[in-house]
């Protein structure tokens, strides 16, 4: 190997590190596009200090909190976050019935999950040690031929 052929094999590194992340962008955007959007009706809850988790992650929007008495509503009385965590000022035991809309898993976004997790690696582990062996094939061929010379 010369020093030549420093200038195709990072080329090449450069293309691959490009397509890689061009795939992983793609699955990602196709694991969004491809959940169910779901919607819940009155999930019962306990609200323990005015906080409570839904029984659903990756929430969209939570429609509202009531029970028997009264109704509460998004921003005014309650924050939420897509994890599924409920924040309330609401004051008392319930149970109360939450109405929230979230991603549902579906086959093709769990693939496509799936795949995103097994490629990432390859950004952090398997591409440097790649770099670092062709860097070292180049030194040791620089080497080779600057000590073999022609024979003498």
């Amino acid at each position: 190997m010369e020093l030549k052929d420093l200038s195709p094999m990072v080329l090449m590194f450069v293309l691959i590190g490009i397509l890689i992340g061009v795939g992983v962008i793609l699955l990602g955007s196709l694991q969004t596009a491809s959940y169910d959007i779901t919607s819940v009706v009155n999930e019962s809850h306990t609200l323990v200090g005015g906080d409570t988790t839904l029984n659903n992650g990756n929430i969209l929007s939570v429609g509202s909190i009531e029970n028997s008495t009264a109704k509460f509503v998004y921003p005014t009385h309650f924050n939420f976050s897509t994890n599924g965590t409920v924040d309330s000022s609401i004051n008392g035991t319930g149970p109360y019935n939450i109405t929230y809309s979230y991603n549902r898993n579906t086959t093709a976004s769990g693939v496509s999950g799936a795949v995103v997790e097994a490629v990432a690696p390859i950004a952090s582990t398997w591409m440097a040690l790649m770099i670092t062996i062709a860097s070292l094939a180049i030194i040791l061929g620089l080497v080779i031929k600057a000590f073999g010379g022609k024979g003498r």
